[in-house]
């Protein structure tokens, strides 16, 4: 019977939690991702400028913003500046994809990836800033990123993946001070679905190479037909 009883309230805690698992403040959307964490799910405003939280209270319940989610932020076109919290970690698949007003943004040191498509399409990014802290730039992530003219890749990015920046049009200068980045494979099916090197259709003409960086990556090589310095 003392089972029973117990199978019962773990099936009416498990149903209470499942259906409480979005809650929106303002004008942002959370899903609920573990008992004290959130990730950012949605954006319904038409502000230029978002500052998100690093905790947020719901029903008595304080919760760390750990993620902005898949597409959290996907086609806000009036979205000129979003300030990221020290608590985030990650952000995911197309969260900023096609932001096509977004103009700066910093990545705190708390972000450790950046999901595959993450910027795709902010035709206006001007300034990212990537602290050190960040050690994973997904699949094209920064395709057609066309206003960038200069990022510096920090010290502790382990991996960039395939047409990270492919078609970042303007990018002239690369400060490039990873330590140990990777180098990659492009196989067949990479090839057929158009896919590059990280850098590919930039016209990088300036590289500056850290002291700290122990090894170049191979795509090095044939990344850069524009390159006169480095």
């Amino acid at each position: 019977m003392k089972k029973i009883v117990l199978l019962l309230c773990i099936l009416i805690c498990t149903n209470v939690l499942m259906a409480q698992t979005e809650f929106t403040i303002g004008a942002i959307t959370y899903e609920v991702i573990s008992r004290n964490t959130v990730k950012v799910h949605d954006y319904n405003d038409s502000d230029s400028v978002l500052v998100i939280p690093s905790t947020v209270t719901y029903q008595g319940d304080s919760y760390s913003v750990s993620s902005i989610g898949f597409y959290a932020f996907d086609s806000c076109t009036n979205l000129t500046s979003v300030i990221i919290p020290n608590s985030v970690t990650s952000i995911d698949h197309s969260a900023f994809y096609d932001c096509t007003s977004l103009t700066s943004i910093i990545i705190p040191n708390s972000v450790t990836s950046i999901g595959f498509r993450a910027f795709q399409g902010c035709s206006n990014l001007t300034s990212i800033t990537f602290s050190n802290g960040l050690r994973y730039i997904d699949y094209k992530a920064f395709l057609g990123c066309s206003s960038l003219t200069s990022i510096t890749i920090p010290t502790s990015v382990t991996y960039i993946e395939i047409s990270a920046f492919q078609n970042c049009n303007n990018l002239r200068t690369l400060y490039f001070n990873a330590v140990n980045c990777n180098d990659f494979v492009l196989d067949m099916m990479s090839l057929r679905y158009g896919d590059a090197p990280p850098f590919y259709d930039c016209p990088i003409s300036t590289i500056y190479i850290g002291d700290s960086v122990q090894r170049i990556p191979a795509y090095f090589s044939y990344d850069f037909d524009s390159l006169t310095s480095i």
